[in-house]
C-alpha cells in the first residue's frame, strides 16, 4: 500500500459453469509519481482498480454480485425522487 510500499495486486476470482474456479492476479497497480499528493495517489490507485473491475465485469458479468447491482439502482432511484 502507500504507507508500507507493499505492492497493490489486482485480484479476480471467478467460477466457470463447469465448477473450474479461475484466479487471476494481474501486475501491480502503478502508485504513481512521488511528486503526487496522497490524495491524488489514492484516486490514481483506485481509478486502475475501477478500471480492473470493469473490465472483468464487461467480459464476465455473471461475476457481479448483484446484491451491490440492486442496491446501485436503489440509489439511483432514491437520487431521482
Amino acid at each position: 500500500g502507500l504507507s508500507t510500499g507493499a505492492p497493490i495486486l489486482p485480484v479476480s476470482i471467478t467460477t466457470e459453469m463447469d465448477g473450474q474456479i479461475t484466479l487471476l492476479i494481474k501486475d501491480p497497480i502503478d502508485k504513481g509519481e512521488e511528486s503526487m499528493s496522497h490524495e491524488d495517489k489514492v484516486k490514481h490507485i483506485l481509478a486502475q482498480y475501477v478500471d480492473h473491475l470493469q473490465g472483468m465485469w464487461k467480459n464476465k458479468p455473471q461475476h457481479i454480485y448483484w446484491g451491490f447491482i440492486e442496491k446501485y439502482l436503489r440509489q439511483i432511484k432514491s437520487d431521482t425522487g
